[in-house]
């Protein structure tokens, strides 16, 4: 899957996974867990989130 399908993902979804989320921390859990539920060992293959 190419980034920008992933991305327009993210931001297609966002407002369902992130409602009530005011933390970076919390965004970023939420959306590790979204790619991890979509899209299985792709945070192992890409984890650049660092």
């Amino acid at each position: 899957m190419e980034m920008n399908s992933i991305v327009s993902g993210i931001c297609d979804e966002g407002d369902d996974f992130l409602a009530g989320v005011f933390k970076r921390a919390e965004a970023r859990a939420g959306i590790a867990e979204w790619l991890t539920i979509i899209m299985p060992g792709f945070l192992r293959t890409k984890n650049n989130w660092s």
